[in-house]
């Protein structure tokens, strides 16, 4: 499938170095406004030169989040396929006309959450079951950098996290949610809480300013909890099954270890996309939908607590 890139900063270049090893996909144009890199017609600087090429069949969109709206719909509109980074929009509203465009025009709009993809989040999300009734999530991504002017964290490390929680919860419910951000450093550093479900106690904190890099993510339950850590080199994804003791408190009866390498979760990403264009339809757009809903509430909630 002949494709084209539109935006070759960071992240584009990254992306574009697994379009090139996908035996799927052959990249044949890139969109840049850097074109003084390279002048010849692989580069370009007018995106029509994606969006009415008859041969290029999807698009990768490698842009601030701001500009996906405008891209995605001309694109799609073109009856283009188009992969697009996290998160697709901020807005409810856009995602759905978003959405609709691609359903009139017969082509798949998939967004890139990658941990959903995940061979550890995969496997907690078949064995979640075994924890029971579940209670709490609590997770934490930080690392220093990196910074994208118009984007807040939650923008940035937070749709990671958000993204997880309708993978693992397929009736999910948000019922209640609070934003605490960093007084002076809002863009930087916050904390999400959520209820989910009526009854799930979420907690997820993300920081661009630490010095040590963290991703994990733990779900506990009334019969065990797993803790997924994406950075342990001993095991990516650990499950404890525990009971009640009889004079109170709890007692762990089992331990299971899982280590996966996380390391190239974008070659999954990208069969994902094509295996989506291939059987025509997109089961990633559940996930979408429901990270730009926890956007929408963190964005207009930001002062405070809000019950819905």
């Amino acid at each position: 499938m002949k494709v084209g890139l539109v935006g070759y900063g960071y992240w584009g270049k990254i992306i574009r170095t697994y379009i090139d090893k996908d035996d799927n996909f052959e990249l044949i144009k890139i969109y840049t406004l850097e074109t003084e890199q390279k002048q010849d017609s692989f580069y370009v600087n007018d995106l029509d030169e994606i969006a009415e090429n008859p041969d290029i069949e999807a698009a990768f969109i490698c842009t601030p989040v701001s500009t996906h709206f405008s891209i995605c719909k001309k694109l799609l509109s073109k009856k283009k396929h188009v992969f697009c980074e996290k998160p697709t929009v901020s807005l409810n509203d856009d995602l759905e006309s978003l959405y609709r465009i691609a359903s009139e025009n017969g082509v798949i709009l998939y967004t890139d959450y990658i941990y959903t993809v995940s061979d550890s989040i995969q496997m907690m999300k078949q064995k979640i079951g075994e924890l029971g009734e579940i209670r709490a999530i609590e997770g934490n991504i930080c690392q220093f950098g990196n910074f994208y002017q118009q984007d807040s964290v939650y923008e940035v490390l937070g749709v990671h996290l958000f993204s997880i929680l309708p993978y693992l919860l397929p009736e999910l419910s948000v019922d209640f949610c609070r934003r605490v951000d960093w007084e002076d450093l809002e863009q930087y550093g916050g904390n999400a809480s959520l209820t989910a479900n009526n009854h799930i106690c979420v907690n997820f904190s993300f920081s661009l300013l630490s010095p040590k890099k963290e991703r994990k993510l733990s779900v506990y339950g009334t019969k065990g909890s797993m803790v997924f850590d994406m950075l342990d080199e001993v095991a990516t994804l650990r499950q404890y099954t525990y009971s009640k003791k009889a004079d109170g408190g709890y007692i762990i009866e089992k331990k299971n270890d899982w280590k996966y390498d996380e390391r190239n979760n974008l070659e999954h990403t990208l069969k994902v996309f094509y295996e989506s264009i291939d059987k025509g339809n997109d089961e990633n757009q559940y996930i979408s939908e429901k990270v730009s809903e926890i956007l929408h509430l963190l964005k207009n909630h930001a002062d405070g607590e809000n019950q819905l």
